[in-house]
């Protein structure tokens, strides 16, 4: 199971790492709470492989200082636990019907990574992200939850 977690931090992060398109201004607003740099404090991790639930992962430890810098010009530089290398992309937030959604992305309000934001206050971030995917007929699903301070 948590190869199959390895892989899909990896292939996100893969996804990510491209060139950031400077071809525009962001389409949706940012949270002016959400920008300065947020430091990853631990992260849980829960899966399953079909029905088969793993036991959760709760990671405090980190090899390397990992964070989000947010800029109020909607770009987003960081470093993440899938990563050795920093990168830059794009963020929005959009709120609908009292829920946010962070999504981080190549282009200037486009499509990317997109996160459930659980909690945003002045000193703490909360992100949940759910990631599927099916190996040799297999679903394995991901519920990531990860916690940031200022």
């Amino acid at each position: 199971m948590k190869k199959s977690i390895l892989i899909i931090i990896a292939l996100i992060s893969i996804s990510m790492s491209c060139k950031v398109d400077q071809s525009g201004v962001p389409k949706l607003t940012n949270n002016t709470t959400l920008n300065g740099t947020w430091i990853l404090r631990s992260e849980i991790i829960n899966g399953f492989s079909g029905s088969t639930a793993a036991k959760p992962d709760t990671i405090t430890h980190f090899p390397q200082k990992n964070y989000y810098t947010f800029n109020s010009d909607n770009t987003v530089i960081y470093l993440s636990p899938a990563s050795t290398a920093v990168n830059t992309n794009y963020y929005s937030v959009l709120t609908i019907a009292g829920s946010q959604t962070l999504t981080l992305g190549t282009s200037a309000g486009g499509a990317g990574l997109a996160y459930t934001v659980n909690k945003l206050s002045a000193d703490s971030l909360i992100l949940y992200n759910t990631a599927i995917a099916t190996t040799s007929g297999v679903t394995a699903t991901t519920y990531t939850t990860t916690f940031y301070t200022h």
